[in-house]
């Protein structure tokens, strides 16, 4: 995905979101309600950068699609595009349906106590702030998607305010797309091109379905 962007002129800063990866193997950095705050001091570092322009976009994916959504709910003036990828309202949906996915959460959020985990994931949820989402929005989903359904995450392109929102679905994609990986890339990266860049849009030949 990095890639597709830098190659629409497009900079692409890489991060692994508190609980997960680098942030949390090497420095001990848990998920936790406070998340979106750390996404702004990404974003408000990257604006300070002479090298870059003034706007900043989010790109999510499962999880990290709803914490994408999340933060630009409750700092929509920092970022100007946000694409959500197999995101959804309400992340508890899935331990919900597969209690053994508890045990992958207690790991992004540093703790073995369910009572605390399970008071953090209730807090998860965009339903009543969903609507503060202005800025532009690219949703991706599929209808296969056991992970994250649909029908959970279509209210995000629903319910916020964006004037400017487009929602792709997939009829054969699998969890984030990623049986059509250079097609959702180029997509996204294009979408980001547009938005970032004021450029105008390029033509699309792409297998998803439109519900823009």
């Amino acid at each position: 995905g990095a890639v597709a962007l830098a190659e629409r002129g497009v900079a692409a800063f890489l991060v692994d979101g508190p609980g997960q990866g680098e942030s949390r193997l090497f420095h001990g950095i848990y998920l936790d309600v406070d998340f979106p705050e750390a996404f702004l001091a990404i974003a408000t570092y990257l604006r300070e950068q002479d090298t870059l322009g003034s706007k900043v976009g989010i790109w999510g994916n499962s999880l990290g699609g709803f914490l994408a959504a999340k933060t630009v709910a409750a700092h929509n003036k920092a970022f100007g595009a946000l694409c959500v990828n197999g995101g959804t309202m309400r992340p508890l949906e899935l331990p919900e349906r597969y209690p053994r996915f508890f045990e992958k959460v207690e790991a992004l959020i540093g703790t073995t106590d369910r009572a605390r985990v399970m008071d953090i994931m209730k807090q998860f949820d965009l339903s009543q702030d969903v609507q503060a989402i202005e800025c532009p929005l690219l949703q991706l989903h599929s209808v296969p998607d056991q992970v994250f359904l649909l029908e959970n995450a279509r209210p995000i392109y629903d319910r916020a305010a964006s004037a400017d929102k487009t929602l792709l679905v997939w009829e054969d994609g699998d969890h984030c797309i990623y049986n059509h990986f250079d097609e959702k890339n180029a997509c996204v990266a294009d979408w980001f091109a547009v938005r970032l860049q004021s450029l105008a849009s390029p033509p699309r030949q792409y297998s998803y379905r439109s519900l823009e």
